[in-house]
């Protein structure tokens, strides 16, 4: 029955629609409503017309219909960072509500087209499937500066069984293990076969128990630091506004007052409105708010400018402010977002970056990846969009004892976008084996600890703080902060798709005979 409703809508005059509607439903499987059963609709139109479409054209469109409803669904949060400046950027919308989700729609769609070859037999399928399909989500960490949004294995990150495993592969292995899945139960649909189903079955349960056991004794352990995060809830429409700045900054330090002795404070990105000098000595305002032995952490925007007549420098930057009211450390930002804070080809295009102000920020320096307290805790720093990327500032993860990452989500209002970030976030902690303390402007704010546990949260859209102990790191590091943060996932996938190639071409040899 189901087999006869695919090939209905496979030749119907609507396939196209068909297809398009079906991505537009899967991008439910991703945060926050995870309905991961989302995902099966658009497998079994995916794996049906790979396997069965001979027309390369038509398979192309179809797919290619199918992705860009999968990536609007899961991407039209970026319109509304648009909306708050409407008379300057409202002509954007159509192009970032259509042309991103149709450039990440070819990664699928190039899977669909290169994955025909793998036909005679349902294992190779299924395994070089994957390999090319979770490949492709490795380019897209890394072509054209890289957008790696909503990965497939996502769709398990509110899962804190399942998602444990990207303590071994990261996402990337994630998403492998979901195609995997996913295919081998279309394959049993489809295909009327009883055994792809008995083994997918049998690699979630073996997956859920791999994370059952590994957190079964692992109780939560704390550091004496405590930490306090600062979620001010100022919207976008305030937040760069000359006369509401001071104002900004005195409401994160009423919300600050409660810090004790040697706690640390973090407040979210570029929560200090004011352009920020590394030579800077903060008035007793804010640095007394900074308790004796402890720190405020803070998002700013750096400067430099060496006299007047060279260019004033910009970064997007996290500052540590010790109790002296003096820069103790910094990172700035490494990974920027192109249009946002930068605008590519500059010297060709005549466009001015979505936030506010004229001058493009700089990239941070590459080396620059570890910020000190003091001399016995470090932390790896990653501010907003840094987040989504896997290997971002992971180079020396096993010299830091957590992660600090700092954003302003108040651009994209009471959209999936702040969720979706959130729960990435999540799974950067799991990766790491690291705690990972999150302070966002307008939500969502956590403390979670090196297992993906979230342990303190706060809503979207409030203003609150969260006021705890910073968790322990986990006693073994995790193989993926030793081993596979060295994109060692990269070249596995391509050892096991090259044995599948030559393993099909053999089942195809051995058919022709």
């Amino acid at each position: 029955m189901i087999t006869k409703l695919i090939q209905r809508i496979d030749n119907s005059k609507y396939r196209y629609i068909g297809y398009f509607l079906t991505g537009l439903f899967s991008s439910l499987a991703f945060a926050p409503i995870f309905f991961t059963l989302a995902l099966l609709p658009l497998f079994l139109l995916y794996t049906y017309s790979i396997r069965f479409e001979s027309n390369l054209k038509k398979l192309f469109l179809s797919n290619l219909l199918m992705f860009l409803g999968h990536f609007m669904g899961g991407c039209y949060w970026i319109c509304i960072s648009l909306t708050i400046d409407l008379k300057s950027h409202f002509w954007l919308i159509p192009f970032a509500l259509t042309l991103l989700p149709a450039y990440l729609a070819l990664y699928p769609t190039l899977t669909a087209v290169l994955s025909k070859r793998f036909q005679p037999s349902y294992v190779a399928f299924t395994i070089g499937f994957a390999c090319v399909w979770t490949l492709m989500e490795v380019l897209r960490e890394f072509i054209i500066t890289g957008f790696p949004w909503n990965a497939l294995g996502y769709v398990w990150a509110n899962n804190i069984y399942f998602s444990q495993i990207a303590s071994i592969t990261g996402i990337y292995g994630l998403s492998f293990i979901t195609i995997v899945i996913f295919t081998l139960i279309t394959i049993s649909i489809t295909e009327f076969k009883l055994l792809p189903l008995i083994i997918s079955i049998v690699i979630f349960i073996g997956n859920i128990s791999f994370g059952y056991n590994r957190l079964k004794t692992e109780e939560v352990k704390y550091l004496d630091t405590k930490v306090l995060v600062v979620q001010a809830n100022i919207s976008q429409q305030l937040k760069w506004k000359a006369d509401e700045k001071m104002n900004n900054v005195i409401k994160h330090l009423k919300l600050s007052r409660m810090a004790s002795k040697g706690d640390v404070i973090i407040w979210p990105e570029s929560a200090f409105g004011y352009l920020v000098s590394l030579q800077d000595r903060f008035a007793s305002n804010i640095s007394g708010v900074i308790p004796e032995n402890g720190f405020l952490i803070t998002g700013a925007l750096r400067f430099h400018q060496e006299n007047e007549k060279d260019d004033l420098k910009l970064w997007n930057s996290l500052i540590v402010i010790s109790n002296d009211g003096y820069v103790f450390d910094y990172y700035d930002k490494r990974h920027l977002v192109p249009f946002a804070e930068y605008i590519p080809l500059s010297k060709y295009i005549n466009l001015t970056k979505i936030t506010d102000g004229q001058i493009d920020f700089l990239e941070g320096e590459p080396t620059r990846t570890l910020v000190s307290l003091d001399k016995g805790r470090k932390f790896i720093p990653l501010i907003c969009y840094e987040s989504i990327f896997p290997h971002q500032n992971f180079e020396r993860i096993n010299q830091a004892n957590f992660i600090v990452m700092i954003t302003n989500d108040g651009w994209f209002g009471n959209s999936s976008g702040p969720y979706q970030h959130f729960y990435m976030s999540r799974i950067r902690a799991i990766e790491a084996g690291k705690p990972l303390i999150r302070a966002a402007n307008t939500g969502i704010s956590a403390v979670i600890d090196g297992y993906g546990r979230i342990l303190k949260q706060t809503k979207l859209n409030t203003e609150d703080v969260i006021y705890t102990n910073i968790p322990q790191e986990i006693s073994k590091p995790t193989y993926f902060a030793q081993e596979m943060n060295k994109n060692k996932i990269t070249s596995i996938l391509t050892y096991l798709l090259f044995i599948v190639i030559i393993g099909n071409a053999i089942i195809k040899r051995k058919k022709s005979l």
